[in-house]
């Protein structure tokens, strides 16, 4: 009881956060480096690329320049390689004050250089020194190929603008992933899930609902991974289902490191969930997760995690097994039986008139027994396989063992009256060259199997000519 209680505050105190927190990012180097920097400018020495070539010294060989404004300096990151830019920052070179330390402008961003959207907005920036570098954070969650500075003509601004150094960062966040053990479950088998943190700038606690359909999972179990207890410190982990109701769907799970040991940076698992499947084959099983919340060191503050790809897990039919072939001595069929495949809701039949040969549909039903009576050639041996319909009806299995079988009788006998004589013989004379297809085919006398009916098959008759059981 004192786990639970326990559990359900720290649940509400990370839930009813992250509201308020403010994300502690963790942010990459610049990422100005293998692009091409545009703009205006007025001196050739001062182009725009100064502005990008990590070095800020002095104004008159090392920034870029323009003498008038409005003006514009950027960079094109280059197709198919656009940038979330969150975080920027602007230098000045050896000199502050006169009329080309920039005081006013606009960072924006565009993919075609043709409509920008203004990211960030500054205006009446002072500057207390020479080769001072200001930093800014922005909130951006579109990826831009082409961002920019603009200068406008304004109040703050003078006649010239020139820049020391321009960088770009973007957010660098962690990623949680789920990854399942059984690629391709059957009804009745075990499905457990890992929820995986990639590249973490360190974790202190985690706190999420974990959401399947209650249709296809049965919830059974679950334990904490082995990411924040890593390196042995001491940690809490509960799990259990929302309102203890399975019937919702909704697994919340919570973890975390105790008391003031630090976080884990990394890569890990934080969790496992484990499940029954109970139905939903022919269909997928997706599991995701929900209302997550991922904790640094301070205490109440989010770090910025993102959720990557969650995995489609196909839910496969059952295999019918023991598939078996009988001849009833009725010289005309075969009977197939086999056992039931779990959420079957009918079954294909498929036959062949080799091992292992190329294997045509026969027929279907919702029975686990099929009576072949299609053109049964007696003392001829006939191949099988089976498999099972889903109970949508829009997928099959896998095929079951091939089996095989031959009814007992007399080669030749075509009427099956266990005797061949001249009414077989008139059978085969009605129907020689045929084919399959024509008015007068009949599928008893092709003797030999080949699709036509020739002298081939007269010669089997003929030799059997007079035989009977």
């Amino acid at each position: 009881m004192f786990k639970k209680v326990v559990l359900c505050l720290f649940l509400l105190f990370c839930f009813s956060s992250t509201s308020m927190a403010q994300a502690e990012i963790s942010y990459t180097d610049d990422v100005c480096e293998s692009g091409t920097a545009f703009g205006d400018y007025s001196i050739d020495t001062r182009q725009p690329q100064k502005a990008f070539d990590n070095s800020n010294t002095a104004y008159n060989k090392d920034c870029w320049y323009n003498s008038t404004v409005p003006a514009q300096l950027g960079y094109d990151f280059g197709s198919g390689n656009q940038k979330t830019i969150k975080k920027y920052t602007i230098s000045i070179p050896n000199r502050v004050g006169g009329d080309a330390t920039p005081h006013s402008w606009e960072l924006q961003g565009s993919n075609d250089q043709l409509n920008w959207s203004t990211l960030d907005s500054r205006t009446d920036v002072q500057w207390a020194a020479i080769l001072t570098t200001k930093t800014y954070e922005i909130t951006n969650d579109v990826a831009y190929q082409y961002y920019r500075l603009w200068f406008p003509d304004d109040e703050w601004n003078g006649p010239n603008i020139e820049v020391g150094e321009l960088e770009m960062m973007e957010a660098s966040v962690s990623t949680i992933t789920i990854v399942s053990d059984n690629a391709a479950p059957v009804i009745g088998d075990s499905l457990c899930v890992d929820i995986n943190i990639a590249d973490s700038t360190g974790l202190y606690s985690a706190a999420f609902d974990l959401t399947y359909n209650p249709v296809q999972l049965q919830y059974q179990n679950s334990a904490e991974g082995n990411f924040l207890n890593s390196d042995s410190g001491a940690t809490f982990f509960e799990a259990s289902l929302l309102n203890g109701d399975p019937s919702n769907g909704v697994l919340v799970m919570g973890v975390s490191r105790v008391a003031d040991i630090g976080e884990i940076s990394g890569s890990g698992t934080i969790a496992t969930a484990c499940f029954s499947v109970i139905g939903g084959s022919g269909g997928d099983i997706t599991i995701g997760i929900d209302n997550g919340y991922f904790e640094g060191s301070v205490p109440g503050t989010g770090i910025e995690v993102v959720e990557g790809n969650d995995p489609v897990i196909p839910v496969e039919i059952g295999v019918p097994q023991n598939l078996t072939v009988t001849d009833p001595a009725t010289l005309d069929r075969l009977d197939l039986s086999w056992d039931a495949a779990s959420d079957a809701s009918g079954y294909e039949i498929y036959r062949s008139v080799s091992s292992g040969g190329t294997f045509e549909l026969l027929g279907t039903t919702t029975a686990t027994t099929y009576q072949d009576n299609d053109c049964i050639l007696t003392n001829v041996p006939y191949y099988y396989k089976v498999k099972a319909i889903s109970s949508t009806g829009t997928s099959t299995g896998e095929f079951s063992n091939e089996a095989s079988g031959t009814a007992a009788g007399l080669a030749g006998d075509i009427n099956t009256d266990n005797r061949v004589d001249g009414r077989d013989l008139t059978i085969l004379a009605r129907a020689f060259n045929t084919d399959p297809g024509d008015t007068d085919y009949n599928c008893l006398a092709n003797l030999d199997r080949t699709g036509a009916i020739d002298g081939d098959d007269l010669v089997i008759l003929s030799s059997n000519f007079g035989n009977q059981l």
